[in-house]
């Protein structure tokens, strides 16, 4: 999700550790530049079954 996301190209080190990059929220206008900084929450849609 970082490597993807990141509006820069990311600094990717062993075991795909992302340790720079620059990403942007959505939610709240906010721009993101420490990846430990980020909280990664995922959103999975249910299909309703009747």
């Amino acid at each position: 999700m970082l490597i993807s996301e990141s509006r820069t190209e990311p600094t990717v080190h062993a075991g795909c550790r992302v340790t720079a990059g620059t990403w942007f929220s959505y939610y709240d206008g906010v721009t993101v530049t420490d990846p430990a900084a980020l909280d990664i929450d995922y959103l999975v849609s249910v299909a309703a079954t009747i």
